[in-house]
């Protein structure tokens, strides 16, 4: 079984192997943005594998103050759960799920042995749709080119790459040889 880890340099690691740092990369929407790397201690009470999710929770919870659009997120939730069981639930208590901070991740290249076993990830705001925030553009064709524009189309689906993405290469290793 291949756990996910960061893909690291050896001077992101202790003298143990184990990592220390390990970089991302934010993809502002607007073109005038430059993208920006950025750093993080992996969380060492976790279980290990992806933590950029967890991570970036906060970032898009904050959405740059940009509130949840209530319509949508009941529109959103009915779509979802059905008519019935999203007319149950008050709007505020769809908006503060919306709002919480969720990731969504996908995999623009998938980890294999003619790779290195690393897999290159895309992470996105799941409610960003809901936050009527602009399309990001440079995410959404950096995913054209990897083949996976289909997976995230918002022709094809519901999930729009908005503003503002995250991207991540981790390594997977076989628990069982540590290889």
């Amino acid at each position: 079984m291949r756990r996910p880890q960061p893909a690291l340099r050896p001077a992101d690691m202790d003298a143990d192997g184990v990592t220390a740092r390990f970089r991302y990369v934010k993809i502002p929407s607007d073109a005038n943005h430059s993208i920006e790397e950025h750093e993080a201690a992996p969380d060492t009470t976790s279980a290990g594998g992806d933590q950029l999710p967890d991570l970036l929770r906060n970032v898009f919870a904050a959405a740059g103050g940009v509130p949840v659009d209530a319509q949508l997120a009941r529109a959103e939730a009915a779509r979802q759960l059905g008519a019935e069981q999203a007319a149950g639930l008050s709007t505020e208590r769809i908006v503060a799920a919306a709002g919480a901070g969720k990731t969504e991740t996908f995999a623009l290249v998938h980890p294999s042995s003619t790779n290195g076993h690393r897999g290159v990830y895309l992470y996105v705001d799941e409610a960003g749709m809901l936050k009527d925030m602009p399309r990001n553009e440079r995410a959404a064709d950096l995913a054209a080119r990897c083949g996976t524009a289909g997976q995230i189309s918002p022709a094809t689906s519901s999930t729009h790459i908005l503003y503002p993405c995250f991207l991540s290469c981790m390594a997977s290793y076989d628990v069982e040889s540590n290889v």
